[in-house]
């Protein structure tokens, strides 16, 4: 019993996969284009890459901070460098979640190192501060890139 939708043919079922090797061919070359340009060029344009970088950055130095001991003091210190370098090369919604993380990170595992988050008054603090100065540096950046005046 024939099929009750439209007439195919072998001829249009070759024709849509042939497109749909087209459609793959395009997007390998396109990969390929991308791998020589470089990983650089990658950076330049996807903001998301660089926020994860950093979050990535965070994690490793939320690790070291941990295994070193370091204080409480050194860890913010530690953390606000890291957020406030990605907040230079990041948008606002990006440079505040990388803050949000380095706070995590930071109240995680150098405040309390079993990994717990909480929400005292210190931590909040911190939490303000890495917020605070990351917004400011993005929106200042940005005005910097666009050159208008702040």
């Amino acid at each position: 019993m024939p099929h009750p939708g439209p007439a195919w043919s072998r001829k249009d079922s070759v024709k849509i996969r042939h497109r749909g090797v087209r459609k793959a061919s395009a997007t390998l070359v396109s990969l390929v284009s991308w791998g020589e340009r470089g990983v650089v060029e990658l950076l330049k344009r996807v903001v998301a890459v660089r926020a994860g970088i950093f979050g990535a950055v965070l994690f490793v130095e939320a690790a070291v901070f941990t295994r070193a001991g370091v204080g409480v003091l050194t860890g913010l210190l530690g953390t606000i460098a890291t957020c406030v370098a990605a907040a230079v090369l990041l948008t606002l919604g990006y440079a505040l979640l990388v803050g949000t993380t380095g706070w995590a990170l930071l109240t995680g595992f150098v405040v309390n190192a079993d990994g717990a988050l909480t929400f005292g008054g210190g931590d909040l603090r911190h939490l303000a501060i890495l917020l605070g100065l990351s917004a400011a540096t993005s929106v200042l950046a940005e005005h910097h890139r666009s050159g208008s005046s702040v």
